[in-house]
């Protein structure tokens, strides 16, 4: 990819000033360089080693720091099938109840949900 940038950027310089005049473009090693710098981040590989988990509690276990959530799909019409987390910090489950809907961020890297809150109350939550 890098490289296709760089061979694109030169034929465009040679072609838009040929060599008589390049010297008169300002600064084009300086456009290299920037184009250079500006693909660097292609070079590497990117992971998602976080993503944001959102939808219903199912049931909370706060000895075991386990929770089961209900995902949602398409503006939340959708139910998508329930997945069980390990959260980082088990005082985050100690008020949530059934029914609650919570965010959260799941980290790759332990495998647990971290920064867990919640956006709204069960319906059967007078409190």
């Amino acid at each position: 990819m890098l490289i296709v940038v760089v061979i694109f950027t030169v034929v465009f310089l040679f072609r838009c000033a040929p060599r008589r005049r390049l010297a008169a473009v300002p600064n084009y090693r300086m456009m290299i360089v920037l184009l250079l710098a500006l693909n660097a981040p292609a070079w590497q590989e990117t992971t998602v080693d976080e993503y944001l988990v959102v939808g219903m509690v199912v049931w909370v276990h706060v000895t075991s720091s386990s929770i089961a959530i209900r995902g949602t799909g398409l503006l939340g019409h959708l139910h998508v099938g329930v997945k069980s987390y390990q959260v980082k910090q088990p005082n985050a489950l100690l008020n949530l109840q059934p029914g609650d809907a919570i965010t959260a961020v799941f980290s790759r890297k332990d495998g647990m949900l971290h920064r867990l809150r919640r956006v709204r109350r069960s319906a059967g939550d007078t409190h």
